[in-house]
């Protein structure tokens, strides 16, 4: 009977240790990540962008109000350039063709919109089309009748070129504030998106 006893105890854990173990899978055993490719992460965005409230960055025109976030969201890029420009702006016509440039190396993951902030009653419609097929290949634009933008990100209105409001989907926004722009412009959106230069 001690025998018989000893036999099927040495049976049964013989078999326990085929078992397979329970333990949890080594960290390289761990699921791949769901995050898709190329896309950059939260935390990322976070430290290559600055919360600028976005949000609370109106365009008006006429009755029609939207903010910057809310065209970043409906792009399809992961992140908008918002270039505030002139149409007779000599400075913006001279540098908008190379920060579309700059922009368009990035294909469909960076965008650029012009925000036109010195809206005049006499502009036409063709005016604003004209400096954007000619000095901004073909971007959409905004145009911003009251310059509540403007005044949203500075106290002194006057000064309305050279600057560039970078937002991506998650509302997060940069401000770069500068004459001589389309490199640095460059180099902040591969910040944004990860990309090392």
């Amino acid at each position: 009977m001690i025998l018989k006893l000893i036999t099927t105890s040495a049976v049964l854990l013989g078999f326990a240790s085929c078992m397979p173990s329970k333990q949890a899978p080594a960290p390289s055993q761990q699921p791949p990540s769901t995050q898709p490719p190329n896309q950059t992460s939260d935390q990322t965005s976070k430290t290559a962008l600055k919360e600028i409230g976005a949000s609370k960055l109106i365009v008006t025109r006429g009755s029609s109000k939207v903010s910057f976030a809310d065209i970043a969201k409906q792009n399809a890029a992961e992140l908008t350039v918002f270039q505030f420009s002139g149409p007779d702006c000599e400075p913006c016509m001279e540098h908008s063709p190379g920060v579309a440039r700059s922009i368009a190396k990035y294909g469909s993951r960076a965008s650029m919109v012009v925000v036109f902030p010195n809206a005049i009653e006499s502009y036409t419609t063709s005016r604003y089309q004209t400096f954007t097929s000619n000095y901004a290949a073909n971007a959409p634009y905004v145009i911003d009748d009251t310059r509540s933008a403007l005044k949203a990100i500075r106290a002194n209105a006057t000064q309305s070129f050279g600057l560039y409001v970078l937002v991506n989907k998650s509302g997060l926004g940069q401000i770069l504030n500068m004459d001589d722009a389309y490199t640095q412009v460059d180099s902040a959106v591969a910040a944004a998106l990860g990309i090392q230069k």
